[in-house]
């Protein structure tokens, strides 16, 4: 009716202006998942190096792992743009788990590439995260996110006084990791959170046919 009040279609509120309780879970624990393996690899030296024979297993995984983070932030910065943030999230989880699970029953070659491949994975992990987190506007979101990479130090440690073999350790850390998908498409679902993405995705689109545009205005002058 002319004259009635209309109720807004997203009212102000403290639920709807910043990430509800699930999503700030679902935070912290994609930042867990960022650090996990590499952790458990840590707290796996002593029985990796034992296995391999060598007194510089840490100091070669610790390099191998530094180089892949560069490459991985090299990564981020050529193509990160071109992805989507769900593909390049959900990639680098699962390329943590492929690099984790087989870590505790391969040579040394291969678990020293495995060990790069992990700090690649991580650097893409961290920094999709955090661009998750700029992105949802609420400070509050970087705080949760640190706190769950924290946690991984204490999480690994804890299974470390379980002394499980390095094979059962690394396995529980890549399984972790393919529930961090699952965890993203659960934080994904939550209102604000989903109300956000929906605008930054139309936000890419607008940008990427107002290019096309341009491109076609320039080769129609031409």
């Amino acid at each position: 009716m002319t004259g009635s009040t209309r109720e807004p279609l997203l009212p102000i509120s403290r639920q709807e202006s910043e990430p509800d309780p699930i999503a700030r879970l679902c935070i912290v624990g994609l930042g867990l998942g960022c650090l996990l393996p590499w952790n458990c690899s840590l707290n796996a030296a002593a029985q990796l190096t034992a296995e391999f024979q060598t007194q510089s297993w840490s100091a070669h995984a610790a390099t191998a792992y530094t180089l892949g983070m560069v490459g991985g932030t090299i990564l981020t910065v050529s193509v990160g743009n071109r992805l989507s943030t769900s593909m390049r999230l959900c990639g680098s989880y699962v390329a943590l788990a492929v690099c984790a699970l087989p870590m505790g029953v391969v040579s040394m070659g291969w678990a020293l590439a495995c060990s790069a491949g992990m700090g690649m994975a991580s650097s893409l992990a961290q920094g999709s995260c955090m661009a998750i987190c700029a992105a949802l506007r609420c400070s509050k979101c970087f705080g949760v996110l640190s706190v769950g990479m924290g946690a991984s130090g204490l999480v690994s440690l804890g299974l470390q006084v379980l002394s499980p073999p390095a094979p059962v350790l690394f396995t529980i850390s890549g399984i972790y990791c393919l529930i961090c998908v699952f965890a993203y498409h659960l934080l994904r679902s939550r209102p604000y959170v989903s109300t956000v993405l929906l605008e930054l995705h139309e936000q890419r689109v607008a940008k990427r046919e107002h290019r096309q545009d341009e491109k076609q205005q320039q080769q129609q002058q031409q």
